[in-house]
């Protein structure tokens, strides 16, 4: 990295009101990096399998880097996201962070069912709404939690990555002092033999704004007939609705009037809830409100109609 691009990357920004473990940031301008991507890889996968769990999940691969898919993520939990990526057929399934190229938090699923999850610099929050996540990512820096951290990546690499990694070289990586923490990230990816992080960040689209309520549906599951049925029963919550194609495979459905405040969110997404279950052909669909995504998942029986 040039003098001149660092220079321009600077001051930093405090940590912005409302980060949760940073899966929700706004887009700020004259400070460091945000980012929030998942990766998986389509070695052994068709590009379009990756693709469609991409989709299931309201997200869209947009980058190919050296074999692995990458999408962005803003506002999921990457390790309940990693998880559900790779729980078929136990592929590799990677998803990370980046705040303010200050701190940047990363967390992997292998095949063979093991994970990891590990912090890079040191996490602070201005918010009190922040404190619950910051004990979480406290224990993460905390130098016990940083040496769980090395073991279990140097545990998950002996199985998953092209090129293991030794718990000392890792604890070396995660306990150093990174001018960028997503330089940090990126030498972890340079030991273990997995694609350029600097490409593939780089190439993400921009987290989208926040306002209002965006739900993704997946069109290779459903009839988009039935997304029209959702805008029917969504009405009350906003008089503006949209409804879109972002590609082939989904049908995002836009209430930008909808309030996102804790009981009208928690009505609309019971609303939503009532209709997956009386649909009965999606196992879950995803949610996006001010800048965080929920999964609403099926509870009634499965309907073949």
């Amino acid at each position: 990295m040039s003098l001149e691009e660092a220079e321009r990357r600077r001051p930093r920004s405090p940590i912005p009101d409302g980060l949760r473990t940073g899966w929700k940031v706004p887009t700020l301008s004259c400070v460091g990096l945000f980012a929030h991507w998942a990766m998986m890889e389509f070695d052994a996968l068709p590009r379009e399998a990756v693709q469609a769990r991409f989709v299931n999940e309201g997200l869209r691969g947009e980058v190919e880097v050296d074999g692995w898919l990458f999408a962005p993520t803003q506002g999921h939990d990457p390790d309940a996201l990693v998880e559900r990526l790779a729980r078929v057929g136990r592929e590799l399934a990677i998803a990370g962070w980046v705040h303010d190229s200050d701190f940047a938090y990363l967390t992997g699923f292998g095949r063979d069912g093991r994970r990891f999850s590990l912090l890079v610099g040191s996490p602070y929050s201005d918010s009190a709404e922040d404190a619950e996540a910051l004990v979480s990512l406290s224990r993460l820096a905390s130098g016990e939690g940083r040496k769980r951290s090395a073991e279990e990546l140097a545990e998950w690499s002996e199985a998953n990555a092209p090129t293991t990694i030794s718990t000392s070289d890792a604890l070396k990586v995660v306990e150093s002092d990174w001018t960028f923490a997503e330089e940090g990230l990126a030498s972890l990816f340079r030991h273990l033999g997995l694609p350029d992080l600097d490409r593939g960040l780089a190439a993400l689209s921009m987290p989208t704004p926040e306002a209002g309520v965006v739900i993704s549906l997946p069109v290779h599951k459903l009839a988009s007939l039935a997304a029209f049925s959702l805008l029917d029963r969504l009405d009350r919550f906003s008089r503006e609705q949209g409804i879109g194609h972002p590609d082939e495979r989904t049908i995002e459905i836009e209430l930008p009037e909808a309030s996102t405040e804790g009981d009208d969110l928690s009505e609309l997404l019971a609303e939503v809830q009532q209709w997956v279950d009386d649909l009965g052909r999606l196992d879950y669909i995803t949610v996006f409100a001010r800048g965080k995504a929920y999964t609403v998942n099926r509870t009634a029986p499965w309907s073949s109609s």
